[in-house]
């Protein structure tokens, strides 16, 4: 536990001096959330931003050669990507407690009322996010960040793409689903909450056996 808990403390200082670097997704994320007069959206953009910024802490590593730091230190593969992921899982809370505040400060701001919508796009928000992670972090514990971040890449590329166009052909789609999970909340809270679980997990298992096997 003391071992797990000194991985976490680890990646935080890791990515300390980076951390005015996250200032910046926020003030892009509030000016999104203004100019379109849909301050959810602040959410929505923030935890996307903030899940990518998670790989820098990947590229960190292979720069400065702290994989093989890992080989001589008296402290299990398992419990580093335990540390990975947990420190990932929370600062991922921090990020959504953020971006809810400053949601709730622009709504307010321009006169706008809190409603089921705004809720909806916050648990999505953090369901992205945790997508994000799950997606990426595997390959990561796998190969060299430098070798696979645009392979990684790629399937969320495609996918954005394949949305907004999606999107934008038939927006009556976008209105269906945002009506169905506005009117169906207790299925929405329960399948977003399952698939959590068995991505994170499933994400984490992955990564524990790809970095047990790699050679540092």
């Amino acid at each position: 536990m003391n071992n797990l808990f000194n991985a976490i403390k680890l990646d935080y200082f890791i990515l300390k001096p980076y951390y005015l670097v996250v200032v910046i997704p926020v003030i892009v994320a509030i000016l999104i959330g203004i100019f379109t007069s849909n301050p959810p959206l602040i959410a929505m953009a923030l935890l996307i931003i903030e899940a990518l910024f998670m790989n820098t802490l990947f590229f960190i590593y292979e720069k400065n050669n702290l994989n093989k730091l890992y080989g001589v230190l008296p402290i299990r593969r398992r419990q580093i990507v335990l540390g990975r992921y947990s420190f990932t899982l929370l600062f991922g809370i921090i990020a959504e407690f953020i971006a809810i505040i400053f949601t709730l400060v622009v709504i307010y701001t321009l006169n706008m009322q809190v409603n089921t919508f705004t809720i909806i796009t916050f648990i999505y928000s953090f369901l992205i996010y945790l997508i994000i992670v799950s997606v990426h972090f595997p390959f990561y514990f796998k190969y060299d960040y430098s070798k696979i971040n645009t392979i990684a890449s790629l399937p969320f590329t495609i996918i954005f793409i394949a949305v907004v166009v999606t999107m934008i052909r038939n927006p009556k789609l976008y209105n269906y689903i945002i009506q169905y999970s506005i009117h169906n909340q207790h299925i929405v809270w329960l399948t977003v909450i399952c698939i959590c679980l068995i991505l994170f997990g499933s994400s984490c298992f992955l990564s524990c056996l790809f970095y047990n096997k790699r050679e540092l």
